[in-house]
């Protein structure tokens, strides 16, 4: 008999049982912290890809437009929605849209109407969206298109900004006429937060998810002591 006091082997058992516990407990302190590290880091690296993806969406479309410069020209004088012209960048731009879908919300050419606005001119949107508009609705500038305006160049946003079409992140292609080199407008291509937040959503789950298994299963390994 014992008396109720604790085997040296029991002693030890308890010990271990004890340090395993305090073990797994350090260790998903520091797994929660390097997950919001990570997230955090994932998060920044994210929004520069998309915003790098819109980039590369928009100078592809610029280049594009510029190779029948005349015809967009053109156009931005009759806004004639009857035009093939219209009617074929028209389609190009929504499946576009259609294709990137993922990783973009808003593709559209745009042209400065004054110092702190812009009128649309031809969009991705499908007629039936409620985000669809004809040529020539006014918007007022952010700061990347005012950038890109004053500059002719290339540009992105660097923060979501508040717009009529929601909070967005922007990236700008000039659009120059392909034989006399004069500035027509700019190529927009956006994400919005919220679709930003439905990728981050993602990852944010399996990274709790991570997190909840690797829990677990320390739990379980201080049980089994």
């Amino acid at each position: 008999m014992n008396n109720g006091r604790l085997l040296p082997e029991d002693i030890r058992k308890k010990r271990v049982k004890r340090q395993i516990v305090m073990i797994a407990f350090l260790f998903c302190i520091i797994k929660l912290i390097t997950g919001i590290i990570s997230y955090n880091l994932v998060s920044n690296v994210v929004r520069e890809q998309l915003v790098l993806k819109c980039k590369s969406i928009a100078l592809t479309v610029a280049s594009v437009i510029a190779s029948d410069s005349d015809g967009y020209k053109d156009f931005l004088n009759t806004f004639d929605m009857e035009s093939d012209y219209y009617k074929r960048t028209k389609e190009l731009m929504m499946n576009i849209k259609k294709d990137n879908a993922d990783q973009i919300t808003y593709i559209y050419t745009e042209a400065r109407v004054d110092n702190d606005s812009m009128m649309y001119i031809i969009g991705g949107e499908e007629p039936s969206s409620p985000a669809y508009t004809v040529p020539g609705v006014k918007d007022t500038l952010v700061a990347a298109n005012r950038e890109a305006y004053d500059k002719q160049l290339a540009t992105a946003g660097i923060n979501f900004e508040d717009t009529g079409y929601g909070t967005r992140l922007s990236a700008y292609a000039p659009i120059m006429h392909e034989d006399t080199g004069e500035f027509l407008g700019l190529v927009g291509v956006d994400i919005t937060k919220f679709q930003y937040k439905q990728i981050m959503n993602i990852i944010l789950f399996e990274t709790i998810a991570s997190f909840i298994i690797v829990f677990l299963f320390l739990g379980i390994i201080a049980l089994l002591f």
